[in-house]
């Protein structure tokens, strides 16, 4: 079971007024527990009485319990943010809005999930697993749903997916089931680099007990290091876990293509099996599931030409994994870089018809591709899309996967993803006056 101490706050400060910092407000408000929050970017909220509202610099640091900082503001690397110096400068402790819940809720089996890529969707899958396993489950965290807004469950299970930004504030943690997936460079600033990074990814192993289960992917000399580390140093159970566990299962459903996502259901598996979850509850879970939106995510199919939506891939491993799903790829890339451009998906450029960048770096991923594969390069999503469709072979998947961040032209891959389905869907009631082929099944967004 998932502990809870005493409530041990009497007064809070939260910075960042956010889906998760809200949250953490309303379970404050609720417990009788006093707050302060302010916002970089706000001055008021309709969802917080204006008298809580109170910029930091006029906070009456003495009398914090705690300081509960959004996920994304930095309280260590590159620099701390100034509410984060006056908390340490303060001696006030700065937890996750994660953190906040544990302390302060009943959460009876924990699990939790964090990894480089795949992290949603195996969350999901494992959620959607343990339901058809007739197991009293709720998932939340940084999928969708922030702890603090979830219902206590003292005596069901509690699925978190949990970024390495929430990890390093999150000291309560003691899960009975930990996944950690992969680990690729990503967020290196944040981090003080990948050593950094990997440090902050270990602590879902590191805070499992004696009694816990610890699932690690077994792909790559980081991960091989971790799994050595793991059986060595902690005290719980270790198992490493890849694409061939999975092997007694046929895994056909269109939304669990590639031999990534084969992974993300072993893990997923593993987990139920581990909470009595049988075999058969398994496999039917594993068909009828319905992918997370902008993860390989059927749009629709005309003739021979499928449109999926992979707009959640913002760096190149995860581009990667989804060039490896598919044969005769046109492929849509672009937006802003991250610092592997497009060097991990060298390998999967024979699945690749044509590729068509576009935005921030199109020129660059232009560069490192030209001579390999035939590519155009663009400054919008629209032109990429409309030469992506001009010259097509019979049978073909045209494929959004960025390989880069969305923030030079779009709010976030959401909105990006999103702009993708609106031109295919645009482009196949143009091209097929009678009803097309769309979206299998309704998507969880």
């Amino acid at each position: 079971m998932s502990h809870q101490t005493a409530p041990q706050f009497k007064r809070i400060a939260l910075f960042g007024a956010g889906l998760s910092g809200l949250a953490a407000y309303r379970r404050a408000r609720d417990l009788g527990i006093l707050c302060v929050i302010d916002d970089d970017h706000l001055s008021a909220h309709e969802a917080v009485a204006p008298a809580d509202f109170i910029t930091w610099h006029e906070w009456d640091w003495s009398g914090l319990d705690a300081l509960i900082l959004s996920p994304g503001i930095a309280h260590h690397h590159p620099a701390p943010h100034d509410v984060a110096a006056a908390a340490i400068a303060h001696g006030v402790e700065i937890i996750s809005e994660v953190e906040f819940g544990l302390r302060t809720g009943h959460w009876g089996t924990l699990i939790v999930i964090t990894g480089t890529n795949g992290k949603s969707t195996t969350t999901a899958l494992t959620g959607h697993i343990l339901a058809v396993g007739d197991k009293q489950v709720a998932i939340g965290g940084n999928l969708g749903t922030p702890l603090c807004a979830l219902e206590d469950r003292p005596d069901g299970i509690t699925v978190l997916e949990l970024s390495s930004y929430q990890l390093e504030t999150t000291p309560s943690l003691a899960p009975q089931i930990s996944a950690l997936l992969n680990i690729t460079p990503d967020h290196l600033n944040r981090h003080g680099g990948l050593d950094g990074y990997i440090a902050a990814k270990k602590k879902i192993l590191s805070a499992c007990g004696p009694e816990a289960l610890a699932l690690i992917g077994n792909d790559g000399a980081v991960m091989a290091d971790i799994i050595k580390w793991a059986q060595a140093e902690l005290p719980c159970n270790t198992k490493a876990i890849s694409a061939e566990n999975l092997d007694e299962f046929e895994l056909d459903n269109p939304y669990l293509a590639g031999a990534h996502n084969a992974q993300n259901a072993a893990f997923a598996v593993a987990i139920a099996r581990a909470c009595g979850v049988s075999d058969a509850e398994c496999r039917t879970a594993l068909g009828s599931f319905v992918g997370l939106a902008h993860r390989l995510q059927p749009v629709g199919r005309i003739d021979g030409i499928s449109f999926v939506n992979d707009s959640k891939a913002t760096n190149g491993d995860a581009s990667a994994k989804a060039l490896g799903a598919y044969e005769s790829i046109i492929w849509l890339a672009g937006g802003r870089a991250k610092a592997d451009g497009l060097s991990a998906c060298h390998p999967y450029f024979k699945n690749i018809h044509s590729a068509h960048f576009y935005g921030e770096c199109a020129a660059d991923f232009y560069q490192e591709a030209q001579g390999h594969i035939a590519c155009t390069s663009h400054k919008t999503m629209d032109e990429a899309f409309a030469q992506a469709t001009a010259n097509m072979p019979d049978e073909a998947v045209i494929l959004l996967s960025p390989a880069a961040a969305s923030f030079d032209q779009f709010a976030n891959f959401g909105a990006r993803g999103t702009h993708f389905e609106e031109l295919a869907t645009s482009f196949m009631e143009k091209t097929a006056p009678l009803p097309t082929t769309t979206k299998e099944a309704r998507h969880v967004r």
